[in-house]
């Protein structure tokens, strides 16, 4: 059972609710408080998995974890969307310029394809490279976001806190563990694994050259403003180094077999 002492109240109510992560009162209601946001949330997820494994999770439990979790990863973009047009604040251009958006939205369509290629019971080397993509992708959300941008306040950057939470650390956490349990069938070769990083850099390209244009920046590593154009430079080179050794990672977590992928 995850410690009572790790989740807090984010809305009036009695503190019992928080005792237990699993129960819905705690879901809706409980936020997790001080530094370990990270692993109090990996320990509900793992709780939650312990507790299909024990009860003979095997195929059907995947493809439930698998369409769970993509379609809470699909749900949360749609709120954004939704409660930003009540708002009049939607602006689909800078919407999804955010790379939280882009690597979440590959998430949930990664999650679900997996979901059905498991349920038809076939396999394939494509969709083994996409599902490592993503979590790949999922994984530097999460740290970029744990590490640059946790002390912004959540409104900031969604315009749910509740979306916040299962953008920045549920879907990140739930990627790498599908990843964990249902493996590729082969192994990525890194030089296969280092295409993923086409992506964050032309990202970070796009970002770049876009900013000045509209005088906008999703996030403000990226913004010139805020020290300069050699402090995006460091921070960038920082990210892609961190990003090869984390290609490298994905690449060897979780192989069924010691096949290659050529």
């Amino acid at each position: 059972m995850v410690h009572p002492a790790r989740f807090e109240l984010a809305t009036p109510g009695s503190e019992d609710q928080c005792s237990n992560p699993l129960s819905y009162g705690c879901i809706l209601n409980c936020k997790p408080k001080g530094t370990g946001v990270i692993l109090a949330y990996s320990s509900v997820i793992f709780q939650w998995l312990t507790v299909c494994y024990s009860e003979g999770m095997k195929r059907n439990y995947l493809i439930g974890y698998k369409v769970f979790f993509g379609l809470l990863g699909l749900s949360a973009i749609v709120t954004e969307i939704a409660t930003l047009r009540a708002r009049g604040l939607f602006s689909a251009e800078n919407f999804f310029s955010y790379f939280t958006i882009e690597a979440n939205t590959i998430a949930f369509i990664v999650l679900l394809a997996s979901a059905w290629f498991l349920f038809t019971q076939k396999k394939s080397v494509t969709l083994d490279f996409f599902r490592g993509a993503a979590t790949f992708y999922m994984v530097v959300t999460g740290i970029v976001f744990a590490v640059l941008l946790s002390g912004i306040e959540g409104a900031t950057l969604t315009a749910v806190p509740w979306d916040n939470i299962v953008l920045h650390y549920l879907i990140p956490i739930a990627a790498v563990l599908d990843w964990i349990l249902d493996p590729p069938a082969n192994r990525i070769v890194y030089r296969k694994a280092l295409i993923w990083l086409l992506f964050p850099l032309a990202y970070l390209a796009y970002s770049l050259v876009r900013g000045p244009i509209v005088e906008w920046y999703p996030y403000p590593f990226l913004d010139p403003a805020n020290g300069g154009y050699g402090q995006v430079i460091i921070t960038s080179v920082i990210i892609l180094i961190g990003g090869l050794v984390l290609a490298y990672v994905v690449s060897r977590v979780g192989v069924k077999t010691t096949t290659k992928q050529s």
